[in-house]
């Protein structure tokens, strides 16, 4: 997602005109909630400015609290309890039936905040990090509410705490988080007081390379624009692929075939999407797939002509393994009736986000339990 990316820079903004904002994020969840922990949104003294956190449930008065974090320039730690029935008719009436904790933490007006240049090595970072956030302390201690630490994939850490000691045990959780995936929060005692942490993983947008630049690609685009991710169209013919022909697209490369090894960089978090028309091309495009780390490749067109493109390829001399093979998804995308290029585009996202998330599709109505576990 790119509602970090958003909100940073619209805090640069803000302070550039000298004004004041602060963030809210979302920390700790207990039964349904709108949005999960690592959720967050941007408010000024105007209201809010970027992101949100419910289906607009909780923003008036989490706003009200955010002008007081705004006046006294204090982090704050709120909290809302929709669990009881009687909160529908005498409480904020949001009817979740959930609890929700959250992180309110201001910024100056001024670009002097050692915090926001956390948050800004971590939304660069091209791969997930792990960062921490000081969310609540003793009486007694020193740190302060909103201090962080960033852990990178490699090792490398950023932090802006003051204690030695804990930021050490802070940082051996935030090397196992990525292992999960799933954020929480962690109180660690100290010779000071305790403090509460939230430890959360910071991922990078997803990655989707299209391979084609007809018509049906722009619905995609949008689509996938407006879901935040990293979307670069690759095409050889110089008359498609074009930045004013794909506005949305965060990339256009205009490559033959025989560059994508040298000019294509792949990994194992990355998609693909073949959308081509053209036999040939498609083949060498499969083939290049086939022996790059992707993730996943997406073709286009029914399984006839899978087949013949595999024929295709195995005449040449390649025949793919069955690992590669698994990584093919031809039709493309979930079976929801699809048939406008509109509805192959939602169809498309919908069976990348359920493997982003590692879920295998189906009715929520039918899921056992929660329907975020």
């Amino acid at each position: 997602m790119k509602e970090l990316s958003k909100i940073i820079a619209r805090i640069q903004e803000l302070q550039a005109h000298g004004e004041t904002c602060a963030m809210a994020t979302v920390v700790h969840v207990r039964g349904s909630a709108y949005r999960r922990p690592g959720a967050r949104m941007l408010f000024s003294q105007r209201g809010r400015e970027v992101g949100f956190i419910s289906a607009a449930c909780l923003e008036s008065d989490l706003f009200e609290k955010a002008k007081n974090v705004l006046s006294t320039r204090r982090p704050a730690l709120v909290s809302y309890d929709t669990t009881a029935p009687e909160d529908i008719i005498f409480g904020i009436g949001q009817g979740c039936g959930g609890f929700v904790e959250i992180l309110i933490e201001p910024f100056p007006s001024k670009h002097d905040s050692h915090e926001l240049a956390v948050l800004q090595s971590a939304d660069q970072s091209k791969d997930p990090c792990a960062l921490a956030t000081v969310m609540k302390i003793d009486a007694r201690s020193s740190e302060k509410v909103g201090a962080k630490i960033l852990w990178f994939t490699g090792g490398k850490t950023i932090s802006t705490l003051t204690d030695t000691d804990l930021s050490t045990r802070i940082t051996s959780d935030l090397r196992q988080v990525l292992d999960t995936g799933k954020s929480f929060i962690k109180k660690y005692e100290t010779s000071e007081g305790s403090v509460d942490v939230f430890i959360e993983v910071i991922r990078p947008p997803v990655p989707l390379m299209i391979f084609g630049s007809g018509p049906d690609v722009k619905p995609l685009l949008r689509l996938t624009s407006q879901l935040g991710w990293t979307t670069t169209v690759v095409d050889h013919r110089s008359a498609y692929a074009t930045t004013q022909e794909f506005p949305e697209a965060d990339e256009v490369r205009l490559l033959s075939p025989d560059q994508y090894e040298q000019d294509l960089h792949l990994t194992p978090d990355s998609y693909a999407v073949m959308m081509i028309h053209q036999f040939e091309t498609e083949a060498k495009v499969l083939q290049f797939l086939f022996q790059s780390p992707v993730r996943y490749i997406g073709l286009l067109g029914p399984k006839s002509k899978r087949d013949l493109l595999l024929e295709h390829l195995a005449s040449g001399g390649f025949s793919p393994t069955g690992e590669q093979l698994g990584k093919l998804y031809n039709p493309v995308g979930l079976d929801i009736g699809a048939e406008t290029a509109e509805e192959v585009a939602v169809s498309i996202a919908a069976e990348i986000q359920s493997i982003v998330k590692g879920r295998r599709p189906g009715f929520l109505k039918d899921r056992k339990g929660s329907i975020h576990s």
